[in-house]
């Protein structure tokens, strides 16, 4: 230390020592900065390039830094990853059946279809994937929430394990909403319409007649091709729209997880954070299905004002547990 000015790397030790684990601060992170600390001392020359090699050196820190968190989340030493997958693999089995059951039943007793229970079983499988799109971003939010700090072993870091999970949750939400929803709702159509003619024919009816191909049968790149080639300007803002509520849906899934990482350790009572969480779950989807029209110019910006106002959310729900926190120095 020179007077009260922290040498270089002060500041990203302290900020390591509480997002990584022992093991890996003395084998990658100390190592790094003591690099980073010897660089930037043995520097000379004009200060411009004793800024630039400071700056290299802090980037090669941060990639690091980011790196090992991946890693680090994977790797999952202390079981943190684990026990948050497993409860998301838990709250995925008790939202999904609530999605999924109703649409089972209206196919069954409809007056409309009467499908028989193995026909309605079909066209529900179908309904999978959009179930799973739905709920994969609220249940990650709710194991995050549930997480309590005396669960975890002494020295294990969440931060790993928020990031990783972040990651594989953007993933699978991306390829659902890109190409699995897609073409379950397409054969969700084509079914229901199939089974539709048969009862007609059976009966001497008029075969109903199938909808055109819609926006919620396109993949992410049928929607960009609609966008720049549409021949009508209604089909292309209806193209527009499903693509930028497709990509707002992606980017909600960091949003929850900041949030959820926010609230956990908030409360004492497990009950009282569970229902924090389902309250701030169900404003969320009310607001995302909404779009806030009344309130945005565009209607395309209605999912993206619902996402920052949530992020806006979790970072004051974030400040306080950061406040005593040390700033980077890069």
């Amino acid at each position: 230390m020179n007077g009260d000015r922290p040498t270089h790397g002060s500041r990203l030790q302290a900020i390591a020592e509480r997002l990584f684990d022992r093991a890996t601060l003395d084998r990658v992170i100390l190592p790094a900065i003591a690099d980073l600390q010897h660089e930037c001392s043995s520097a000379s020359g004009r200060s411009l390039y004793r800024r630039l090699i400071c700056w290299r050196a802090y980037w090669s820190v941060w990639k690091t830094f980011g790196i090992c968190l991946v890693l680090d989340g994977v790797r999952d030493p202390h079981g943190v990853s684990g026990t948050i997958a497993r409860r998301t693999v838990a709250c995925l089995a008790g939202l999904v059946p609530v999605l999924v059951v109703p649409g089972l039943i209206t196919l069954i007793v409809s007056s409309g279809t009467r499908f028989t229970f193995p026909e309605a079983l079909k066209a529900t499988a179908l309904l999978l994937p959009q179930a799973l799109l739905a709920c994969l971003p609220a249940a990650f939010f709710f194991s995050l929430v549930l997480y309590r700090k005396d669960e975890r072993p002494s020295g294990a870091p969440v931060v790993p394990s928020l990031i990783a999970g972040t990651l594989m949750c953007v993933i699978l939400v991306s390829l659902l909403s890109a190409v699995a929803v897609p073409r379950a709702n397409e054969a969700y159509r084509s079914l229901v319409f199939e089974t539709l003619a048969r009862r007609a024919a059976v009966h001497g009816l008029a075969s109903p007649v199938e909808p055109a191909r819609g926006v919620s049968e396109m993949t992410w790149w049928e929607l960009r091709e609609q966008v720049a080639h549409a021949t009508d300007s209604a089909g292309r803002s209806r193209a527009r729209a499903r693509l930028q509520e497709h990509l707002a849906f992606v980017a909600l899934v960091p949003v929850l997880a900041l949030l959820g990482y926010g609230l956990s350790n908030r409360g004492s009572s497990r009950r009282a954070m569970f229902a924090v969480a389902l309250a701030v779950q169900t404003l969320y989807y009310v607001c995302f299905s909404l779009g806030l029209t009344s309130f945005a110019k565009d209607y395309l910006q209605g999912p993206w004002i619902v996402n920052l106002a949530f992020l806006i959310l979790a970072l004051l729900v974030l400040r306080p547990s950061f406040a005593s926190r040390p700033h980077s120095d890069a």
